[in-house]
């Protein structure tokens, strides 16, 4: 998978990059257990940038968890 980014410097030029990775589809179950498995505590799973409920539909999973 290729990601694009561009953002604007202290000048206003515009500055591009590309990052290029391998990507792997994770369940929120899979993601639970992982992050749990490996001494975290999830205080909240999101479905998007803006805080929303993770569902069928969010197009993201972020998860905010904290070491135990």
């Amino acid at each position: 998978m290729n990601f694009h980014y561009t953002w604007f410097g202290h000048t206003g030029v515009a500055q591009h990059q590309k990052r290029e990775f391998d990507l792997a589809f994770v369940f929120p179950r899979v993601m639970r257990l992982l992050l749990e498995r490996n001494g975290f505590v999830i205080e909240e799973i999101f479905g998007n940038y803006n805080g929303e409920s993770l569902n069928a539909d969010s197009p993201r999973m972020i998860a905010m968890a904290r070491r135990r």
